[in-house]
């Protein structure tokens, strides 16, 4: 029998080696893909699932708002935070985070007595939201900021004014030292061009209000028409980043009726309000007009004072001759305030447009909803209006 060279068994091993080697890339490679199939499915079925929840934990919180509108039919029950037309409950049922499921603290007896229930998690579920809702009542409405009415008789809306006097407080000093009066009203002006329908700059009486939009870096236009989007207002000539986040808190662009057209030969028309039992002390503060309460701390610390009253008993009204507790009242009492009817050449402690935008219950509220499946999260940003119809959404973005 002839034996093989070695070199011929050589090549042999070489050769089953290679094939061994190919067979375990291809291995390897088909279990790879496997694994990657695998879990792009999972991604998209948590995902799926993600996004469902979201959308739960947004059912849930339209729910509750329904549910503090109904509760808004109970009667007043005086010297309480309790029934009326105003946002007393709401303030504790809906201004708290809603996770599901519910968090529990039971002691190891209880969990015992349990041991045998099902009992909803994470796990069982398969998943888990949480939804917030924020007031979007207690912030001025950037829509409603300008400047209308016939050549000679222009009047400053009641949301500019707000806006001009939190402007001026001390929070926002640094960004307004260098003649803090003209870049304040170059910000009303800016807002006030850019949301109404002409393209002339109005307090100029002329000029092409896109000009100084041409030089920057990315040229475009204003937009002669309402902001849809908050981030819309960082577009702005005035504006900046750090002004902006600064501003966030206290500003929103809900409601607006972008199918009419803000004219500047009107008076500004303002679609919404600011509610004084949920606001922030900062914008309380800078509904006191200047004329009547000179100084930024007399004003804060009125405000501060506006503020605890209300904690312990909320404001059933804001004019004069409402019901009581009435905002005017306390701000005649407690903060010296006079009264017009007293001295009739006296500033208004807060100004008639300014009053006029005042209320002591809220329409608009911003939700998010956030799912929660596997490692995946979905998040349902969204604005609401709820009013006697009941719930309408006016924004929805899925994040």
């Amino acid at each position: 029998m002839v034996k093989k060279p070695l070199f011929q068994k050589g090549i042999a091993i070489l050769l089953v080696l290679g094939a061994l080697m190919i067979i375990s890339v291809i291995a390897i490679e088909l279990t790879q893909r496997s694994q990657m199939a695998k879990q792009s499915v999972i991604g998209r079925r948590d995902a799926a699932k993600a996004l469902e929840l979201a959308k739960a934990a947004f059912r849930w919180s339209t729910f509750r708002l329904q549910l503090d509108t109904q509760l808004d039919q109970i009667p007043v029950i005086p010297n309480t935070n309790f029934g009326g037309k105003k946002d007393d409950f709401s303030e504790m049922q809906w201004n708290f985070p809603l996770t599901y499921p519910f968090p529990t603290n039971l002691a190891p007896d209880d969990l015992d007595d349990l041991k045998n229930e099902q009992v909803a998690s994470a796990e069982s579920l398969e998943g888990s939201f949480v939804s917030s809702i924020a007031d979007a009542s207690a912030k001025i409405n950037l829509n409603d900021v300008g400047i209308g009415g016939p050549p000679g008789q222009k009047v400053i809306s009641g949301a500019a004014k707000v806006l001009q006097y939190l402007l001026a407080s001390p929070r926002f000093q640094k960004y307004f030292e260098y003649d803090s009066d003209q870049r304040i009203n170059e910000f009303i002006y800016a807002l006030d061009d850019y949301t109404d329908f002409d393209s002339q700059i109005n307090h100029l009486g002329g000029g092409d209000e896109n000009q100084e939009y041409q030089v920057k870096d990315f040229p475009y236009s204003v937009k002669n028409g309402p902001f849809y989007t908050l981030s819309e207002v960082n577009m702005l000539k005035v504006m900046n980043d750090e002004i902006f986040e600064e501003l966030k808190p206290f500003i929103t662009i809900y409601p607006f009726d972008a199918s009419i057209p803000r004219v500047s030969s009107q008076p500004v028309i303002p679609k919404g309000k600011i509610n004084i039992n949920t606001a922030p002390v900062e914008l309380i503060a800078a509904m006191i007009s200047p004329q009547a309460m000179t100084s930024n701390r007399d004003r804060l610390n009125c405000a501060m004072r506006f503020v605890q009253a209300r904690n312990l008993l909320a404001f059933r009204s804001v004019k004069k001759g409402g019901t009581e507790p009435n905002a005017m009242n306390f701000f005649t009492e407690f903060c010296g305030a006079v009264d017009s009817q007293v001295n009739p050449d006296a500033p208004a402690f807060i100004e008639k447009q300014v009053l006029d935008i005042l209320d002591v219950k809220s329409d608009v509220f911003e939700i998010q909803a956030i799912g929660i499946s596997g490692n995946i999260e979905k998040t349902i940003s969204a604005v609401v209006l709820r009013s006697k119809e009941g719930i309408k959404t006016l924004y929805w973005k899925v994040l």
